[in-house]
């Protein structure tokens, strides 16, 4: 990656395609050599701690699952454990992309339940290589990864989530985007969680912005919008393109705010909050947003300036149909921001502001109307009463094979 210690400065960023990645987080069970099998019935492999001390060690469980993965090498996916991690040097703190890495995540946990009981557990994540949209590999990729994951014991739970990222390589996004995609974030926030789990609704690794964000924040907005003060003319007069008639009160404000920004550095901490700076420091990150500004700010800060944004939404699944077409969206979301013209942006903002807005108008306005069935049935799905986390997650504690 180019830039890690400053800002990746792109003035134009509407030639080639996105590039992505996710993070998928998971539970896996251990059992001591001794015990008894709780599920004698189902046949995939579970790792089994050789003495009393392994159980405490759960990277431990890193060598099993190279090994029962590492048959996906024919399908061109490379893995990496987090023990064997490279860097971008001089970084020691900045991770290669070029593999799928197996790492701990100790935000994901066993719940209190009975049926956890009889298991140790470990909460773990696969972290994707750098994926090209325009790869028809990568999707078969995410495919053929969830495949493997389901022959071997896997559960999720409500502490399981999946990140997508989203950038342009070494390249980066503009500041214009950015921008065109911030304002279409705080407008669709709520669209976009109600196409999540129950669980996703009010999470506190996912909490709206309108309850995270700085630009929440009144007291850090006063005088923030001012477009003639913080911009010269060619600036303004681009903002205004981009500003519906239409827009009043707070949320012309808080659009005002996102233009008025100067730089991605300002704009990210605008988006994140305060505790984003500090981000190196995990217990600094017990809250996050549904959307993740951290990889715009310097590797001073953050661990590496990747120039990513993040969507935190989604929890946790090994579907790769969910997968994909969540990634498609989060795509469709950027490259919205990326490719439309002033009048296209603002014929959607001011549609979504009327408060009729919803999900399947949105996918239709980022060309997915194809999707529209999917996610129909994912939100009703989810409107049920004690919604499934996964498919048969009520009959059984692990996910079938696919």
């Amino acid at each position: 990656m180019a830039h890690l210690d400053g800002m990746i400065i792109t003035e134009d960023d509407r030639e080639g395609p996105l590039t992505f990645g996710i993070e998928m987080e998971f539970l896996m069970p251990m059992l001591h050599q001794k015990d008894e099998d709780p599920d004698p019935h189902d046949p995939r492999p579970i790792f089994r701690a050789h003495n009393d001390d392994d159980v405490h060690f759960p990277e431990k469980i890193d060598a099993f699952l190279m090994d029962h993965l590492g048959s996906l090498a024919g399908d061109g996916i490379t893995l990496r454990d987090e023990a064997n991690d490279e860097f971008i040097e001089p970084h020691d703190n900045v991770v290669k992309y070029d593999a799928w890495r197996i790492i701990m995540d100790s935000s994901v946990k066993a719940g209190a339940e009975a049926k956890y009981k009889a298991y140790v557990w470990a909460g773990k994540e696969i972290t994707s290589e750098v994926l090209r949209t325009t790869d028809p590999d990568a999707y078969y990729k995410i495919m053929v990864l969830c495949r493997a994951m389901r022959n071997i014991r896997v559960h999720l739970n409500d502490s399981c989530g999946l990140h997508v990222h989203i950038g342009r390589g070494d390249d980066g996004l503009s500041l214009k985007t950015m921008k065109k995609f911030s304002v279409l974030a705080w407008i669709s926030d709520a669209i976009l969680l109600d196409l999540q789990h129950p669980s996703r609704w009010d999470n506190s690794y996912c909490k709206k912005m309108s309850l995270y964000a700085r630009l929440s924040d009144g007291h850090v907005t006063r005088g923030q919008g001012d477009l003639e003060a913080r911009l010269d003319n060619a600036q303004r007069e681009d903002a205004l393109r981009h500003i519906p008639d239409s827009l009043e009160g707070l949320l012309l404000h808080k659009v005002k705010c996102i233009w008025a920004t100067t730089s991605l550095e300002e704009l990210a901490i605008l988006m994140g909050n305060t505790s984003d700076i500090h981000a190196r420091n995990p217990m600094r990150a017990a809250v996050r947003g549904t959307f993740g500004y951290r990889r715009f700010l310097p590797a001073g800060k953050t661990g590496g300036n990747t120039n990513t944004i993040e969507f935190r939404q989604m929890v946790g699944s090994l579907d790769p149909q969910h997968i994909n077409n969540w990634v498609k969206l989060c795509v469709g979301l950027v490259d919205f921001a990326r490719l439309s013209t002033a009048d296209e942006f603002c014929s959607l903002v001011a549609e979504a502001s009327k408060g009729r807005y919803n999900f399947a108008q949105m996918l239709r306005d980022l060309k997915l109307g194809q999707d529209v069935p999917f996610w129909s049935n994912k939100v009703l799905a989810y409107a049920k009463i004690d919604a499934e986390v996964y498919e048969g997650s009520k009959e059984s504690l692990f996910l079938r094979r696919l």
